[in-house]
């Protein structure tokens, strides 16, 4: 699913993309980069096999999308939310809380998200409501 939606800036429509069954998809680098309407409710996939989501939302100004339901732990993350201002870091899925270094690398435009949590101790609470 590399690229898929890449650079489809006006990407939004409800095509039922929330039920799609991605549990075999190993690669999603760049999936919604440069979506930046995209919003879909994509909570619920099973991105158990994926090892590459980097640059995955890159760009995608306005998705902000709970992500804590996924069951992902990529081999690489980097710059998965790159440039993605409206994502609540606390949404982002557990196996990922503590990666903030390397999926956040650049992201934000270098400013810290208002919603990011102070301490590791914060996440770790925020991650087991």
């Amino acid at each position: 699913m590399e690229g898929m939606f890449e650079c489809c800036t006006r990407f939004n429509q409800n095509i039922g993309i929330g039920a799609w069954d991605v549990s075999s998809v190993t690669d999603t680098w760049g999936m919604f980069n440069g979506a930046v309407v995209f919003n879909g409710d994509i909570g619920a996939w099973d991105l158990s096999s994926a090892e590459i989501t980097s640059a995955m939302f890159s760009g995608a100004s306005s998705f902000s999308r709970d992500l804590r339901g996924w069951n992902v732990a990529p081999a690489q993350a980097y710059e998965m939310f790159e440039d993605c201002g409206s994502f609540d870091l606390r949404n982002l899925p557990p196996a990922l809380v503590g990666r903030q270094h390397e999926i956040l690398e650049e992201e934000f435009n270098g400013r810290e998200s208002d919603t990011e949590p102070e301490s590791e101790d914060e996440w770790d609470s925020d991650s087991d409501a």
